[in-house]
């Protein structure tokens, strides 16, 4: 078994650090990375379920390439736990793209079509 600690704050009003947002992105890279072996399930969890963990696992599945389905990962997971599951506005932000942190480390982890052209 592999355990993973990715600790991030959640705080609404508080962004996370450049450093955190790397921790998430590190963190969903080895998730996206060991889901894809045969056989394996993968846990991503944290106190309430609802934030940080979601935020994992959605990264995961935009670094997986399922942008192309028809829903969003951020669908996927509220239909799947609860429809309150990333009420976080920057976690939100960085699942989407639109905090640019999220562009910068796709195209530093390798190409990212996760979010259409990246603009200069």
């Amino acid at each position: 078994a592999t355990v993973l600690h990715c600790v991030l704050d959640d705080f609404s009003s508080t962004p996370l650090s450049d450093e955190q947002v790397a921790l998430a992105f590190m963190t969903a890279r080895a998730v996206s990375e060991i889901v894809q072996r045969p056989r394996t399930l993968v846990l991503v969890t944290c106190v309430q379920g609802q934030n940080r963990s979601p935020l994992v696992a959605a990264l995961a599945m935009r670094m997986l390439h399922l942008k192309d389905l028809t829903y969003d990962p951020v669908d996927l997971i509220r239909a799947a736990r609860a429809p309150v599951c990333l009420s976080n506005t920057g976690f939100r932000m960085l699942i989407d793209g639109r905090d640019e942190r999220a562009r910068y480390h796709l195209v530093q982890d390798g190409p990212s079509s996760a979010f259409g052209e990246i603009e200069s």
